[in-house]
């Protein structure tokens, strides 16, 4: 497929000037951004869809035949032995773990970057990440042996005053991974909202009206609550880069922190942070090319640019992963270690030399092919590549994990690792059940955020019929009415005309639009919104209650409580202090108190949103304008003039409204 085609502009001079592909192709409106997306979850689903998750389905039903069967029989019929207790379980863990790092990285990097591509492929790359981590999660929770006693793991007190210990990198793995897979959801969620309303005002069914609604805490559009949703949006959003960064970091800590060869360097945290990127983004290629090809009306939204982009980053990333690669091998040559000139050394010709190879060709050379366009611009190529590179990303973790435990220091304990059928089983189910999440994400929510992609189009507008231009009154002499409202044809319309409202002296009022207008601030002189505020506030409440945790469970009950023989507050402090470490020791507990402070950050950034844009709405009066309910989160501008308002006047405001060029002039009935 040939790159999208670029527009040439002249410049002031005269000179041909060459401007940036299109984003969204053959200049599509609001409406029909609308009837795309939301057509994938309204229609019959396809045969090839019935198919997929047939096939997917199936795989991901060995996730819990292998459970039950080694929960029941032991975790002898694993492949693990001395010396390798880490085996395929943990590498799993790592390789979808890392893979779920990415999408939501990606999604607020890109954010934060301004890079206008994003928003065709954030809301799968989000959703991904949330797919990712629960698969993620089946191998720890089972690894641990006894999963009933999981409890354990939960900082809650008991009757012998046992805590958790916090300075544990695997207690930061527990805190880390829950925090990331909370605020991951909580992310995805957020942006979801907008598009759930178009959803609701599409939906046939009373019941799917009202599940939507409350879903979306009952969104009207109001350009007030677009204010405070991108504040709470953008903070959610840094506070996930802070956490995503943190838990890529927790997670590599787990194998730095050891002193076993091929684990104990300190590049693996950046390691782990590039190689997430990487193959994050394979991973939303292998599952963004299918579904543009499957849904020839994507490719409009999923353009070639798009492949372009990705093809780019996986060059960037494969060539950082490269110098890790290289990096690794210097520093145990050079570091005449000989236990680690030794590791590396078996890994390249070892028994296992092949992963190792592997791992170095799909990762580093692999990715160069990107240097040529065609090669970028063909979704098909980009796509096997895209597969091949994770291929290469699990053999790179089980080169990490497996070989370097495998041959330890003493030679007499040396043992071939091999996995066996559960291992495997496990696995591919993880895998099954990755690709049956995000089928079924694609019959139950939009898969590209609508409204975002509304902001890309080169001149939104809604629709022009004879109908909009006559208007209509809907004033009744005697009639309880909520206001008058008008529709605008375009953006500048709406925002010279919410600035003349304004400057008429109107204070109760409102604009409606799909998508957030940018410069409707000033026009409305609306005051900044405070979301950030919260988000502040929330931060230090949750570093407040982790330091309260880490502290109260690491000092000696204190002396008013050891005549105690009964009560709760016991069970707040150790008896006795036999860790011989001291009671506040602060590198060890600033993973936990990153994630605490992060996830309280999270949380109330959502809640100042829903807060300050008066959310939820069970009901709202414009709905009861028709045309407002339909198309305000669709392809509608609109503005609203209170009744209640001092300046108020029938007459007056219908020809002010008018006067503006305002459309569809309607007394709305409360």
């Amino acid at each position: 497929m040939p790159i999208a085609e670029e527009r040439v502009e002249k410049g002031e001079s005269g000179s041909t000037l060459l401007a940036r592909p299109e984003l969204v192709l053959n200049q599509r409106e609001a409406s029909w951004v609308t009837d795309a997306v939301c057509s994938l979850v309204e229609k019959p689903a396809p045969l090839w869809w019935w198919v997929a998750a047939g096939a997917f389905g199936l795989l991901a039903a060995a996730v819990p035949l292998v459970v039950v069967y080694f929960v029941s029989t032991g975790l002898g019929v694993w492949g693990l032995q001395s010396p390798v207790f880490w085996g395929v379980a943990i590498l799993n863990f790592v390789f979808w773990i890392e893979i779920g790092h990415a999408g939501t990285l990606i999604s607020a990097i890109l954010l934060f970057t301004r890079q206008r591509w994003r928003n065709s492929v954030n809301r799968a790359s989000e959703a991904m990440t949330i797919f990712a981590v629960l698969c993620a999660a089946v191998f720890p929770l089972f690894h641990i042996g006894r999963q009933w006693m999981f409890w354990y793991l939960v900082p809650v007190p008991e009757s012998y005053a046992v805590w958790q210990n916090f300075r544990a990198p695997l207690l930061w793995d527990e805190f880390a991974v829950g925090t990331y897979f909370t605020v991951s959801c909580l992310f995805w969620y957020f942006g979801l909202l907008p598009d759930i309303a178009s959803l609701r005002d599409r939906a046939t069914k009373l019941w799917k009206k009202r599940l939507y609604h409350v879903l979306c805490w009952g969104w009207t559009g109001s350009l007030r609550a677009w204010r405070h949703y991108e504040a709470g949006y953008l903070c959610i959003a840094g506070v996930v880069s802070v956490l995503v960064i943190s838990v890529a970091s927790v997670v590599s800590t787990d194998f730095a922190t050891t002193v076993l060869p091929g684990w104990h360097t300190t590049i693996f945290p950046p390691d782990f942070i590039t190689g997430a990127i990487f193959s994050g983004f394979a991973m939303i290629v292998t599952l963004m090319v299918p579904l543009r090809a499957a849904y020839p009306g994507l490719k409009d939204m999923i353009t070639a640019k798009h492949l372009d982009n990705m093809a780019k980053v996986l060059l960037a990333t494969g060539s950082l992963v490269g110098y890790s690669y290289l990096i690794e091998l210097f520093i145990a040559w050079y570091g005449a270690n000989p236990y680690e000139r030794y590791t590396f050394w078996n890994r390249i010709t070892g028994p296992d030399r092949c992963t190792y190879f592997a791992m170095f060709g799909f990762n580093v050379i692999l990715p160069q092919i990107f240097w040529f366009r065609f090669c970028r611009s063909h979704p098909w190529i980009l796509w096997t590549s895209s597969i091949l590179i994770n291929v290469g990303m699990w053999f790179e973790r089980y080169s990490i994990i497996v070989v370097s435990l495998e041959r330890d220091f003493l030679p007499a304990s040396w043992r071939h690792y091999l996995p066996t059928w559960v291992d495997w089983g496990l696995f591919f189910g993880s895998v099954g059940l990755f690709f049956f999440l995000f089928l079924l994400f694609l019959r139950v929510l939009p898969t590209i955020s609508v409204a975002e992609i509304k902001t890309l189009l080169a001149k939104p507008k809604g629709r022009r019929t004879r109908e909009a231009a006559a208007g209509e009154s809907g004033f009744r002499p005697g009639q309880e009415i909520y206001g008058l409202g008008a529709e605008f044809s375009s953006e500048e319309e709406l925002r010279r005309a919410s600035e003349e409202t304004r400057k008429k002296g109107y204070v109760w009022w409102d604009a409606y639009a799909p998508y957030p207008i940018h410069g409707m601030e000033r026009a409305m002189r609306l005051p900044k919104s405070r979301v950030s505020f919260f988000v502040l506030l929330g931060g230090l409440l949750g570093l407040l209650i982790g330091i309260a945790m880490v502290t109260a469970t690491s000092i000696p009950r204190p002396p008013l409580l050891q005549s105690l023989t009964t009560g709760q507050l016991q069970g707040l402090f150790y008896a006795t202090v036999v860790q011989g470490k001291p009671y506040f020791s602060l590198p060890a507990f600033v993973p936990v108190l990153l994630e605490l402070t992060i996830l309280f950050a999270a949380f109330s950034g959502f809640l100042a949103v829903v807060f300050l844009a008066r959310l939820p709405r069970p009901h709202h009066p414009v709905w009861n304008w028709g045309e407002l309910s339909r198309r305000a989160t669709d392809d509608g501008l609109f503005l609203v003039i209170e009744a209640r308002d001092p300046a108020f006047s029938p007459i007056e405001s219908r020809q002010f409204l008018e006067s503006l060029g305002g459309r569809r002039l309607t007394f709305i009935p409360r």
